[in-house]
């Protein structure tokens, strides 16, 4: 083949590809431009959409001109250097500002070529508005969490499975005299006392994706070497194939709290026939523990129980079944309510619980609970009566503070009208 026909092949080949790429440039989304001596040369129309500028306007552009203020050093430096062909990060992200002057984000690839017989710098650039403003907002998001966990009074830290602390709040960490540093990467399981261990793996190891939160109560190794009781909610942490991930505990110091029980019992303050509290005691208890639910701004619930027919069963089967059916109403509480509940039985057959609000103890959860439990045991058949609770419950809110006997007598308003529907169903 004639150097002539080489040539008209070569040609050919050049205008078949030059229009090729023209095509794919032209329908492609993303921005597409070629810079020469500093200034715009080509322009696909991705390019004029992201921008808002016409190609006209764009190629008397220097290339760094539609860049932000702060990132007109980079993107200039950055584009000469790969025109000269030096060994400058291909790849960059850079914020613009578009032809009525609205910032915009862009992801720009670089490569070095040959533009019409010189060298260039062909430049591709996708717009990631959107996904820079959802980073953002997720980390403004992150930023105020830590801040709300960071202000609480509660001791909060995260751990994995086997233990390793990854998180720890300004509380938690003042409270065992550590900073977060020190902390992280420690054992949480180490802070718990040999003879309270197993019970409180029990607790944690019992999570699942359904039953996610588990609150019970023990003692902790203080940094002095005291052993302190502790009130720890654990939450487990799943993936979006609910996998395990780590575990989030809030905790409280109710060293006094439990001294105050102590000298409770001393006081005899408890029930005599169930072992719960009685009404003094009750009311001596309730008191500290409004005064911790007021500092820490947590909502509480208060129960007021009264059985049903116990004059009946007292009647038809004797006052001793009758010391039965209170006992086994007492168990029956015990097992629908925490071990942090206060249940405290305060006249012969009324009863009354307060209760810190969480999401799995609100009132129809609660309701609910207890119905379960009286009808599980009702179902067991072994006595020859069957149980049965009126109740009323009225919420605590901090902001609005009230006093407890206004509480039970709200509550009690509540479980006489339950009452009430009862004998109205039943005698109608």
């Amino acid at each position: 083949m004639t150097n002539d026909g080489k040539q008209k092949k070569a040609g050919k080949k050049f205008r078949v590809n030059n229009s090729i790429f023209r095509i794919l440039t032209k329908t492609a989304p993303s921005a597409i431009f070629i810079c020469q001596d500093e200034k715009f040369c080509y322009i696909n129309p991705a390019m004029e959409a992201i921008t808002g500028y016409s190609k006209k306007e764009l190629c008397t552009m220097n290339f760094w001109d539609i860049a932000h203020p702060d990132f007109w050093s980079f993107v200039k430096e950055a584009g000469l250097a790969r025109h000269r062909d030096v060994r400058m990060p291909f790849r960059y992200e850079a914020n613009i500002l578009t032809k009525s002057a609205h910032e915009r984000w862009i992801d720009v690839s670089l490569t070095s070529i040959h533009f019409r017989g010189r060298p260039a710098v062909l430049a591709m650039a996708l717009d990631i508005t959107e996904r820079k403003q959802t980073e953002k907002a997720l980390m403004e998001s992150e930023e105020r969490y830590r801040a709300i966990v960071e202000d609480q009074t509660e001791l909060i830290c995260r751990f994995t499975p086997t233990g390793t602390i990854t998180f720890a709040n300004n509380a938690f960490c003042r409270y065992f005299t550590k900073n977060q540093y020190c902390l992280e990467g420690k054992n949480f399981y180490a802070l718990i006392p040999v003879d309270e261990f197993e019970r409180v793996i029990k607790h944690i190891i019992s999570l699942n994706w359904k039953n996610s939160l588990t609150t019970y109560e023990c003692r902790v190794l203080a940094p002095n070497g005291e052993i302190r009781w502790h009130r720890w909610s654990n939450r487990a942490l799943f993936d979006s194939k609910k996998r395990l991930i780590e575990y989030q505990a809030v905790g409280m110091d109710i060293t006094d709290r439990k001294k105050a029980e102590e000298e409770l019992r001393a006081l005899a303050l408890l029930d005599e026939l169930t072992g719960l509290y009685n009404r003094r005691g009750f009311f001596t208890l309730v008191e500290q523990e409004l005064k911790i639910a007021n500092r820490l701004k947590k909502e509480m619930l208060l129960l007021y129980l009264d059985v049903d027919d116990l004059k009946l069963i007292n009647d038809t089967f004797g006052h001793h079944a009758g010391d039965i059916a209170l006992i086994d109403i007492s168990y029956i509480l015990k097992e629908t309510f925490r071990e942090s509940d206060i249940i405290a039985r305060i006249g012969g057959d009324e009863f009354t619980v307060l209760a810190i609000q969480t999401d799995d103890t609100n009132t129809e959860i609660l309701h609910t609970r207890l119905q379960d439990n009286i009808k599980s045991y009702n179902a067991n058949g072994k006595k020859r009566f069957r149980i049965s609770l009126s109740m009323g419950i009225v919420s605590y809110h901090p902001e609005s503070p009230r006093q407890i006997p206004d509480l039970l007598r709200e509550a009690d308003t509540l479980m006489y009208a339950q009452k009430q529907k009862k004998m109205e169903y039943l005698n109608p």
